[in-house]
């Protein structure tokens, strides 16, 4: 089988036929770059084919992460790009399996809207109870369609209550002998 295989790869006849088909497989490519196919297969392939106005849009993002400051979260990202990018919603969610909710009341607006920069952003929120706090970062494109970015966690400190007047407290000072 060896032999036979490698005398018909050899073969004039074979090699022509592989000839022609890499030249109408490149003529296929360059027909569709000139008449506009690659569009309609790129957004066929998107899951967007017929949907007319459609602008492609791309967000990268670099990195989301979250800092703990005393009750407060500090979440911070930033993008690579942001082609046809409107804005960005934040989502917390307080314990393992519950639902994420909206913390932003508009929309983060994107600050290299419509370019192929990015940008770095900064968000406080001020979750309403300490523990870990999961946050979701979405974009929102031109037409309003969403794109969950990725996720990040941050620990959160039970914040410190000054004491409460009538409580008894216990003053601990060194004892000096001279």
């Amino acid at each position: 089988m060896g032999s036979s295989f490698r005398r018909w790869i050899r073969s004039r006849t074979t090699r022509r036929a592989l000839a022609g088909l890499l030249v109408g497989l490149a003529l296929i490519l360059v027909a569709g770059q000139l008449l506009g196919w690659w569009p309609a297969v790129l957004d066929s392939l998107r899951g967007t084919a017929g949907v007319q106005g459609v602008i492609p849009s791309e967000v990268t993002l670099s990195y989301f992460t979250g800092q703990a400051g005393g009750s407060q979260a500090m979440l911070l990202w930033e993008t690579g790009t942001e082609i046809n990018n409107q804005g960005f919603n934040l989502y917390r969610s307080g314990q393992p399996g519950e639902p994420f909710v909206p913390i932003n009341n508009e929309l983060i607006p994107s600050l290299a809207q419509g370019g192929p920069a990015g940008a770095t952003y900064q968000f406080v929120d001020t979750p309403p109870a300490a523990g870990t706090i999961e946050y979701r970062l979405e974009s929102v494109d031109g037409q309003g369609l969403t794109n969950y970015l990725g996720a990040t966690a941050v620990e959160l400190a039970m914040p410190s209550s000054p004491p409460q007047p009538g409580m008894a407290q216990r003053l601990f000072l060194p004892l000096v002998r001279r």
